[in-house]
């Protein structure tokens, strides 16, 4: 039988495909089905394949951010947000104490964020081509 849920037959329908899923029979479950559901999706990690680049900026110098906040930025970034989703990171730039910074370092922030989105593209069209199917 589907499993058992308060919400309706759309819930059951769920259920039982979620619960065929992660058991591999169907079986009778009580109990609200959306805890089941999301573990399922979780795992599903749907841009599973895909990379990115993270140009991060903050005004938490970056001693500060490594020593006392155990890069909490790019863990949440990193893990929580983009792996959760399936990519992964392939570089990751914190850009730190932009309050204080001068103008100099401001076009200089911006020149490296030029250079690194120039070899993302090529790295993608290098990969793009290479999945191209052959004519």
């Amino acid at each position: 039988m589907a499993g058992e849920c308060d919400v309706g037959v759309a819930c059951r329908t769920i259920c039982s495909d979620v619960v065929g899923v992660v058991t591999g029979e169907n079986q009778r479950r009580t109990g609200p089905c959306v805890v089941t559901w999301f573990w399922v999706s979780v795992h599903q990690k749907l841009l599973k394949g895909r990379t990115a680049d993270e140009m991060v900026t903050s005004d938490t110098p970056g001693w500060y951010d490594r020593v006392m906040l155990s890069r909490c930025m790019r863990v949440n970034i990193t893990k929580q947000i983009l792996g959760f989703c399936g990519i992964k990171t392939k570089k990751y730039r914190h850009i730190a104490v932009v309050k204080l910074a001068s103008e100099k370092e401001i076009q200089l922030w911006i020149a490296q964020a030029r250079v690194d989105g120039v070899a993302a593209a090529k790295r993608n069209a290098s990969k793009a081509l290479a999945l191209a199917p052959a004519k």
